[in-house]
C-alpha cells in the first residue's frame, strides 16, 4: 500500500489492527501519523487511549502492555511506535506472538523511516504483511525532487523562489532526511521572511552546514573552547564572519524569548510562535529553552551589546578572526550557572 491508498483506507473507516510505515520519506510518515491521529480523535478515540512511544526509550514489553490493555473511554486504542527500526532482532521476537494474533481493540502502528530494501526491514515487512498492512513511503526521486522541496518549504510556511529552488535542487541528494535537514537550516536562517531567496542557500554549502549550527549550539551553552575550535574551522574554510555572526545573533534572540518563559507552564507551541518559528520547528524552541537556563536576563541584554559591537568591528577591522574570537569570549563570560 502507498500513502494515497492509506488515506482513502482510513477515511473509509476500515482500519487494520496492525500497520508498518516504511520508507525514507520521514516527513510523509509524520504527516500520515498526524492524519490518522486527528481522524481517530474526530471519531471519539479519547486522548488517554492514544499512546505514543519512541523505540529508543521504551521497551517492547512497555509497548505491548499498552497495546493489550483495555481502552478506557473509547472503542479502540491507538498505539504508535516511532523509529521502530532501532529495535534489534531479539526485541522484534518479543512482538511476534502479538503479531500472530493482533487485537481488534488496538490500532498498532510502527514507523520505520529507513529504506525498505534493508535486509532486516525486509524480514519484518514479511512478518507484518501476514497479519496487517505495510505502507511504503518512498523518498524523493529525480522526477519529483523539486516538488518535494517545495512541499517541505510549504510545511514550514515558506515559499521558494524559482532560482533558489533550482540551486537547491542541484545541491541536495535524494536522501529525504538530508533534504529535510537542509531545508530546516535554510528556514532558520531566513528568519521571519516568507520567501526563500537564492542567497539563503549559503547555509547549505558542504563546509558551512557541517559546523555553523554546532557553533551556535556551543555559544548558547557557553562552551568557549568548542566555540573557538568550530570558529577556527569555519574561518579556515573561507566562511563569511558576518554570516556566522548573523546566525549567532538569531540564536540569542531566541534565547531571550526562552528566558522570559522559562519556569512557567507555557506550551512549547506558544514559545515557538513567539520566537517567530514555524510549528514544525518546536525542536529548536525546546533546545533554546534548555540553553536559556544558564543565562540571566541581564546577561542576555549585555550579549546584544557584544553582538552589536562585534558587528561594527567586523565591518571596519582588518583582523576579523580576532574580532570574532573576542566576541565569543565576551559572550562566554556573560553566561552563568543554571538558575531557576
Amino acid at each position: 500500500m502507498y500513502p494515497e491508498q492509506l488515506l482513502q483506507h482510513i477515511s473509509s473507516g476500515e482500519t487494520a489492527p496492525l500497520y508498518a510505515f516504511v520508507g525514507e520519506n520521514e516527513s510523509r510518515i509524520d504527516e500520515a501519523v498526524k492524519h490518522i491521529t486527528s481522524t481517530l480523535a474526530s471519531r471519539g478515540i479519547a486522548e488517554m487511549d492514544r499512546c505514543f512511544f519512541d523505540s529508543r526509550t521504551h521497551s517492547p514489553h512497555e509497548i505491548l502492555q499498552a497495546a493489550r490493555s483495555v481502552p478506557f473511554l473509547s472503542p479502540k486504542k491507538l498505539v504508535v511506535v516511532q523509529k521502530a527500526h532501532v529495535f534489534n532482532a531479539a526485541q522484534w521476537e518479543i512482538f511476534n506472538p502479538y503479531f500472530a494474533k493482533p487485537l481488534d481493540t488496538c490500532l498498532f502502528i510502527f514507523t520505520l523511516p529507513v529504506a525498505a530494501k534493508d535486509s532486516k526491514i525486509k524480514k519484518l515487512i514479511h512478518v507484518i504483511e501476514q497479519h496487517g498492512v505495510v505502507v511504503f513511503f518512498e523518498g524523493p526521486t529525480e522526477k519529483n525532487l523539486k516538488q518535494y522541496i517545495q512541499q517541505q518549504f510549504k510545511r514550514n510556511g515558506k515559499q521558494v523562489r524559482p532560482a533558489a529552488l533550482e540551486a537547491l535542487y542541484r545541491i541536495v541528494s535524494l536522501d529525504a532526511r538530508q533534504v529535510r535537514s537542509e531545508i530546516e537550516k535554510i528556514v532558520l536562517y531566513s528568519g521571519s521572511r516568507k520567501t526563500i531567496e537564492e542567497e539563503d542557500l549559503c547555509v547549505v554549502s558542504e563546509r558551512f552546514r557541517s559546523n555553523v549550527f554546532n557553533l551556535v549550539e556551543a555559544v548558547g551553552f557557553g562552551q568557549l573552547e568548542r566555540s573557538l575550535q568550530i570558529l577556527d574551522t569555519l574561518l579556515f574554510e573561507g566562511e563569511n564572519p558576518l554570516g556566522i555572526l548573523k546566525m549567532v545573533s538569531r540564536q540569542f534572540r531566541m534565547l531571550i524569548v526562552a528566558r522570559q518563559y522559562r519556569g512557567g507552564r507555557i506550551p512549547i507551541a506558544h514559545i515557538t510562535e513567539q520566537m517567530g518559528l514555524n510549528r514544525n520547528q518546536e525542536w529548536l524552541a525546546k533546545k533554546a529553552v534548555q540553553q536559556a537556563g544558564g543565562w540571566s536576563m541581564r546577561g542576555l541584554a549585555e550579549a546584544f551589546t557584544v553582538l552589536f559591537y562585534t558587528d561594527c568591528m567586523l565591518k571596519t577591522s582588518v583582523n576579523k578572526r580576532l574580532v570574532m574570537e573576542e566576541g565569543l569570549r565576551r559572550l562566554a563570560e556573560l553566561r552563568q550557572e543554571p538558575s531557576v
